[in-house]
């Protein structure tokens, strides 16, 4: 079981990590532009809940287990002035599938967790509970096929692209996929794959690529760049994410 207050310790702690949360979300929210949901769930918000980058929806519903993460995005809700429009609830997901069901989402997001989890399979088949077929659910996790790793692979630094990093290991993360695993369990839990990608070419591991920020060597200018850099070496960047939908 997942040591939540670990986690948020860890999570406090990590560099680079609230910069590529940024361009995380981003992503998110070129998607929620072009789907134009307006229902939407959140699945697990961290410090950064998506209504603070976005409002275009007439309603939002996080589930967040973490007690310090609900509570930070309560505050912030009040803080948006989001006119009810925002609802936090502190639970796990699984433990929340009547309610939730009820609410008829047209876009789910569910970023930064299917790796995380002890069962993927178990979160993707309560996902599908409270879902119809017209919902997307977006998905974010890392990439095994990342530019960081490979690099580290040629480096002698891992044995391969798969391999559980110290970061992983920190995060309580389980699986590293490549988009023929997340694939296969998609399609293992009746979901299809509308659309995939990759976000933000990562050369070097977290930490490294902090020190380039710190130093002004990466500035907002080659960090932008380095996220449209996916446009041209589209599976290479440091995170995968897919669109799905009931199958």
């Amino acid at each position: 079981m997942r040591d939540l207050d670990d986690y948020q310790v860890q999570y406090d702690d990590y560099p680079f990590e609230n910069i590529l949360l940024k361009y995380r979300k981003k992503k998110i929210i070129e998607f929620l532009n072009f789907y134009k949901p307006n229902k939407i769930l959140e699945i697990g918000c961290g410090y950064d809940p998506l209504f603070t980058h976005f409002n275009d929806f007439d309603e939002l519903c996080i589930v967040e287990p973490s007690k310090k993460f609900f509570e930070n995005a309560l505050k912030k809700a009040k803080m948006h002035d989001t006119n009810g429009k925002v609802s936090v609830r502190n639970t796990l997901f699984e433990n929340d599938l009547d309610y939730l069901r009820s609410r008829k989402f047209e876009f789910v997001v569910l970023a930064g967790l299917l790796h995380e989890v002890e069962s993927p399979n178990n979160m993707l088949n309560s996902v599908h509970k409270i879902i119809n077929n017209d919902t997307v659910v977006h998905i974010n996790v890392p990439n095994a096929n990342s530019l960081h790793r490979i690099v580290a692979l040629h480096a002698g630094k891992i044995n391969s692209v798969h391999e559980l990093s110290d970061y992983n290991i920190r995060f309580q993360q389980s699986t590293v996929f490549d988009i023929k695993r997340l694939e296969r369990l998609l399609l293992l839990e009746n979901f299809l794959i509308i659309d995939y990608g990759t976000l933000f070419i990562k050369p070097f591991a977290h930490s490294q690529m902090q020190r380039l920020v710190d130093n002004s060597i990466l500035d907002k200018t080659m960090l932008d760049g380095l996220y449209k850099a996916t446009n041209s070496l589209k599976d290479l960047g440091c995170e995968l994410y897919a669109n799905v939908k009931v199958k």
